[in-house]
């Protein structure tokens, strides 16, 4: 027996152990695998980072995963476990989280073997800076600062609901004066991202650079910078004018760099001081300065009220800026060099003829402008073409009448007369043709317009006058015109005026007796199967329908009657581009 247990004991001790096979956390085969954590890292806050799996990878083997962090390749003393919860885990990390460190994830399963699966991750929290920074100049004493900023495009927190700005403000112009200032700002977090600030200690010259960070605690995030050109301060002047008569200035000013509105902008002159002024002004603008006016305080200033055609006025043009700032500047310009002419500005188009009766109905584009006599040319002035006084001749048209070749006689004397007083001047008396008699006698048109393509002032045509604009369409009749069974003969040149208890008769140009007293010799401007010249507007012996703005009869140029007269034009465009010169 005792052999028999010693040869048992001997044969099963000589077999080898039995072997255990552990369960295998790393093998994908094994029924404990736990793979490696793939999460991700998201800022959370300014001042936490969130972490969390990535591919929801996470399976019924893994209880924990534990969190190690690592800086410059040393594992720190801190570090904590997160639980499983639905095969997922998240959590946030605030610590230190500005600092250049890595995260060592580490999965911990049922089975405490040395095998758990970690990974390393770099941290990739950033504190993002404000977008699209915009700085918008208001005014030449204020700029708007305007940035975006969408909080929850970075950060997954959605309790928060401000944010604090940090602004810095610096002075590039002066580099003896760099003011540099720092503005704190906070503002609710709204829905269109947009913040603004609104800087009214900016300076004329100033050359800024502002720069926008924000601020959480101890934390600042990226800073973003744009800079702005020099603020200028609004310049103005009187770029263009027009003597429109004698004693008529109308001029345009315009100012560069001006952001919105101007404060302020005011005009004067020599002889009256203020003349013009307005608030909240836009950047240009037009001014009709008429000296009559206030033709006594000319007067007094004066030595002979007949020089105040072609008179110097010094216009002092006065601007202020939002900023209460101001400059000015001062230009002298002349009026019409002749008395009683007045300006007929181009028109962008114009209905020729009766157009009631359609009769030679012709539709003119882009007409001329020109001067022309405001009254028939009177018996004196045709014996002294160079005389030129302020006040109206007291004398009926000539005496005689004029023939055709009278009146081109008398054009080219008032010219030779005209071009000796004024030898810097384009002063070239005509006849008016066809066309320009009728603009001056029928035309109604807008206020005059600055085109800047053609460099010229010029009008709308808007309608036109069968008689004197005072009458309108309706019938004429003694008060506004002489004409048949009125005087039986021509009456002062300019009778037709309040002053001689008669209606103001003027056409829309100011041009008198168009219609009645004496028929006005014109030249052609249109093709005519007449060889005779025109004579337009009838005389005192005509009916109402010959007295029309578009009445004209053909006569040989060589008759002559007291009932024919004419009057004078000068070319505006040749005169204005003398002055220029």
């Amino acid at each position: 027996m005792y052999k028999l247990l010693l040869l048992l004991l001997l044969l099963f001790g000589c077999l080898p152990e039995e072997s255990w096979d552990p369960c295998n956390s790393k093998d994908p085969d094994s029924t404990c695998y736990m793979p490696p954590p793939e999460a991700s890292v998201r800022s959370f806050n300014p001042h936490s980072v969130i972490i969390s799996d990535s591919v929801m990878n996470v399976n019924e083997n893994v209880e924990s995963v534990e969190l190690l962090r690592i800086k410059d390749g040393v594992p720190l003393d801190s570090s904590f476990s997160v639980p499983i919860l639905n095969n997922t885990y998240s959590f946030i990390d605030s610590v230190d989280i500005g600092s250049s460190y890595k995260y060592k994830l580490i999965f911990n399963g049922f089975y405490n073997d040395e095998s758990d699966t970690d990974t390393t991750m770099e941290l990739a929290h950033n504190y993002r800076g404000v977008d699209n920074i915009n700085i918008n100049i208001i005014s030449e004493a204020e700029v708007d600062v305007v940035w975006n900023y969408n909080y929850f495009d970075y950060f997954e927190d959605t309790s928060k609901d401000s944010i604090k700005f940090e602004l810095t403000k610096y002075q590039l112009a002066n580099i003896n004066d760099r003011d540099t200032s720092y503005i704190s700002l906070s503002f609710p977090i709204n829905s269109t991202h947009e913040y603004k600030y609104t800087d009214t200690t900016v300076r004329q010259d100033d050359q800024l650079q502002y720069s926008i960070y924000m601020v959480d605690d101890n934390l600042v995030s990226d800073m973003q910078t744009s800079e702005i050109d020099t603020i200028n301060f609004p310049q103005c002047a009187i770029n263009h004018y027009i003597p429109l008569n004698s004693h008529t200035i109308y001029l345009k000013w315009e100012c560069e760099d001006v952001i919105d509105k101007l404060a302020r902008i005011r005009l004067s002159n020599q002889f009256n001081g203020e003349i013009f002024s307005i608030e909240n002004a836009d950047s240009s603008g037009y001014y009709k300065d008429d000296l009559n006016d206030y033709i006594e305080l000319v007067s007094d200033q004066v030595d002979n009220i007949d020089d105040l055609a072609n008179i110097p006025v010094v216009y002092a043009l006065t601007w202020w800026g939002e900023g209460g700032d101001s400059l000015s500047s001062v230009q002298t310009l002349n009026t019409f060099p002749v008395h009683h002419m007045e300006y007929v500005p181009s028109l962008n188009s114009f209905n020729f003829g009766d157009f009631e009766e359609h009769q030679n109905d012709i539709t003119v584009n882009s007409t001329r402008a020109f001067y022309i006599d405001k009254y028939e040319v009177n018996s004196y002035l045709a014996a002294n073409p160079e005389n030129n006084p302020y006040e109206k001749w007291d004398a009926n048209p000539i005496t005689n009448g004029a023939t055709y070749e009278d009146a081109i006689e008398f054009c080219e004397e008032r010219t030779d007369e005209y071009q000796a007083l004024f030898p810097d001047y384009t002063l070239n008396f005509q006849l008016p043709n066809e066309l320009d008699w009728e603009i001056a006698a029928s035309a109604q048109y807008s206020d005059l317009i600055f085109d800047e393509n053609e460099q010229d002032f010029n009008a709308v045509f808007t309608g036109k006058y069968m008689y004197p604009e005072s009458v309108g369409n309706g019938q004429i009749n003694c008060l506004y015109a002489n004409i048949q069974s009125c005087f039986n003969e021509t009456t002062e040149i300019g009778f037709f005026s309040s002053l001689n208890n008669q209606m103001n008769s003027t056409s829309y140009s100011n041009i008198y007796d168009c219609s009645g007293n004496v028929k006005e010799w014109v030249s052609k401007y249109f093709d005519h199967s007449d060889d005779r010249e025109i004579l337009r507007g009838g005389d005192y012996n005509s009916n109402p329908n010959d007295v029309k703005s578009t009445s004209f009869i053909y006569e040989f140029p060589n008759i002559q009657h007291n009932s024919i007269g004419f009057r004078t034009i000068i070319d505006a465009n040749e005169f204005l581009e003398s002055i220029d010169r």
